[in-house]
């Protein structure tokens, strides 16, 4: 999963890069929105995949007492 969010931060770079081109800005400019956008979405994707690794322990259990009921016939 981590991989695909990945690749998919990538091609969103290389699709700003584009747009940007035809933009009046500065290439300092430019480069500093395009720095900012890759850490926030980095930072997102480190922070996504902590709440979905702390929710793991919580997941079990719910699937444990649904899976009971069943298994005790």
């Amino acid at each position: 999963m981590r991989k695909v969010y990945s690749q998919s931060i990538d091609f969103e770079i290389k699709r700003l890069k584009r747009v940007l081109r035809s933009e009046s800005l500065s290439s300092f400019e430019k480069r500093s929105y395009l720095m900012e956008v890759d850490k926030m979405c980095r930072d997102e994707l480190r922070y996504s995949l902590q709440l979905t690794l702390s929710d793991l322990p919580i997941g079990i259990t719910i699937l444990i007492m649904l899976l009971q009921p069943l298994l005790s016939r």
